[in-house]
């Protein structure tokens, strides 16, 4: 099924049974994002803390200051290594209050934030998200980052 943003009757359903998604985690504090199911989760001592949705990597072709890339949101263990607590503008877009994570991919703000990938690569959350986030210090450099399928 293809997530639409709408809540039929499947998602009430799941609503009123108090379904979950459970992370891959199960130890440790982190932060996961699930590119399949587009969720990213604050994982403390390897329990779900909070999870929001998210818009990653689109898959699409895209053309930038003369480089042309596939725009996909990279696997693998990171470490959010730089932030910037306000606008970071980029060649690709406006950042709202960006976590990098690996090279110049990021966690960030954005008014946009389908229930499907559209972004270039950066993992995007509302603006709301990120602004609670840095609100509550809940992603510190250093923490670790796990992007899966």
């Amino acid at each position: 099924m293809n997530p639409d943003g709408v809540v039929g009757p499947r998602t009430a359903a799941a609503l009123t049974r108090n379904l979950r998604f459970r992370p891959l985690s199960t130890r440790g504090n982190l932060v996961e994002i699930s590119l399949n199911k587009d969720l990213l989760t604050i994982v403390r001592n390897g329990r779900p803390f909070e999870t929001f949705n998210t818009s990653t990597g689109g898959g699409y072709t895209f053309t930038s200051d003369g480089y042309t890339g596939i725009a996909r949101t990279p696997t693998g263990m990171f470490r959010v290594f730089r932030q910037v607590n306000g606008l970071d503008i980029s060649p690709l877009g406006e950042l709202w209050r960006p976590k990098y994570f690996y090279s110049g991919y990021a966690i960030h703000g954005n008014s946009y934030v389908p229930p499907f990938p559209v972004s270039h690569g950066c993992v995007r959350l509302s603006n709301e998200a990120i602004n609670w986030m840095w609100a509550n210090n809940i992603m510190p450099i250093g923490i670790k980052v796990w992007v899966h399928a």
